[in-house]
This record gives C-alpha cells, sequence and structure tokens, in this order.
C-alpha cells in the first residue's frame, strides 16, 4: 500500500471537510491520516528537510497519535460515540505498538503505554457494549487481549480473544478473526497447548488466504472494469 500517497488524499479531504464545516468528516480524515502515518516512513519533516533526515519511528507514533487525538475531540465534540469508542481503539493500539517498538531497551515506560492502551480499550467496549456495536467490539476484545498477552497475562487474554472471535466471525469481520485466530495460537502456544495452537494457526492461514484471494479477485475486477 502506498501510505504517503493515502496521506496525502486524506490531507486534501480534511481541508474540502474544513472548507463546508463538517466536522465529522474532518473526523475521519484525522482518523485515516492517522492509521496512515505509521505504517512505513513518511515524506522528510519541513524542520528536517534541509539536513536531510527523515523521520524516525518515534517520530511517526507522535504524528499518528497527534493525528488520532484530533479526530477524537471533533468525535467529542459532536457526540458522535461510534466514533469515540473507535478513536479509543485507535490510540489504545498505538501504544501497543510503542511498547512492541520499545522491547530490549533499557529504562523503557513500556508498563505505562500498556495501562493506558487497557484503559482505552475498556472505555471503547462500554461504550460499544452500550450501542450494541457489535463490530467496534471485536476490536476492543482484541485489544485487550493483546495487552494482557503483552503482560504476559496468557488465560485471560484467551478470554478476550476467544469473545473477539466469536463476535468477529458473527458479524463477518474475516481480518478481525484472522487477529484474534493469531492472538488464540500465541497464547495457546505459550501455555504449552499444542493442540489448540495447531488449531487456530491452521484458522489464521486460512483466513489469511481467503482474505488474500478476495482481494485479489476485488483487484482484478477494477482492472477488467478499466479497460471496458
Amino acid at each position: 500500500k502506498d501510505y504517503p500517497m493515502a496521506l496525502e488524499y486524506y490531507q486534501k479531504a480534511l481541508k474540502l471537510y474544513a472548507t463546508i464545516g463538517d466536522k465529522g468528516g474532518m473526523a475521519s480524515a484525522y482518523n485515516n491520516m492517522g492509521n496512515a502515518a505509521y505504517p512505513q516512513p513518511l515524506p522528510k519533516a519541513k524542520g528536517k528537510e534541509e539536513s536531510g533526515m527523515e523521520l524516525s519511528t518515534s517520530d511517526r507514533y507522535q504524528i499518528a497519535l497527534d493525528y488520532q487525538h484530533k479526530g477524537l475531540r471533533l468525535r467529542e465534540e459532536i457526540n458522535d460515540r461510534i466514533g469515540v469508542a473507535a478513536s479509543y481503539n485507535n490510540i489504545g493500539e498505538l501504544y501497543i505498538l510503542i511498547v512492541e517498538q520499545m522491547i530490549n531497551q533499557p529504562g523503557n515506560q513500556s508498563s505505562f503505554f500498556l495501562d493506558s492502551a487497557l484503559y482505552l480499550q475498556r472505555k471503547a467496549l462500554a461504550i460499544q457494549q452500550e450501542l450494541s456495536d457489535k463490530y467496534g467490539m471485536t476490536y476492543s476484545l482484541y485489544g485487550i487481549g493483546r495487552v494482557l498477552e503483552k503482560n504476559s497475562n496468557y488465560h485471560d487474554a484467551l478470554i478476550y480473544y476467544l469473545k473477539a472471535a466469536a463476535y468477529s466471525d458473527s458479524v463477518g469481520a474475516k481480518a478481525q478473526l484472522r487477529k484474534s485466530s493469531e492472538g488464540l495460537y500465541n497464547c495457546y502456544k505459550k501455555l504449552g497447548n499444542h493442540k489448540e495452537a495447531l488449531h487456530w494457526h491452521e484458522e489464521a492461514e486460512r483466513l489469511k488466504e481467503t482474505i488474500f484471494s478476495e482481494e485479489r479477485q476485488k483487484e482484478l475486477g477494477r482492472l477488467e472494469a478499466s479497460h471496458e
């Protein structure tokens, strides 16, 4: 995926939404910008262009967090509770990714970020349960499971991953089901339950192939349509 190109388009969309005063659209644009900001290096920062320095990983995560917080504030202003919960999920996910970058770094603050991530995922889940947002719940349940797994609390992580898998299956969220299956594989493997670990590993691989096949078919469909 071309994340820098996507980020450029989201920035253009943000300007258009701002011009017409569409706060919901602006919030979505910030959300998308936050999601596009960290998967790979961004263009050089304005203050670093002359020195030729690229943005560091920590810079990219900070930019992503800034975008997500801006989107969250807008969603709070317009009382978009489903959007607020999604922003909590996204910020919590970023905190987990930051922790993964801290591995083997002396004196890191991983416990702070994991506690913050867990707090946000639980806040999101409470909103989603109140609104019966089953699709949103797949993200919160998975996010809680990830934090518990990071804290080596594998038994409790299993509970949340299983719930996330069940909800993902019920709403047809294959990508979320694949991620939950991978979490279940990791936890069962850590606990020495090789039978269940193998089952969920095979499930994750099956879903990975299914998702790839479906995306490939969509891409072929777009190519065919462009030549008609």
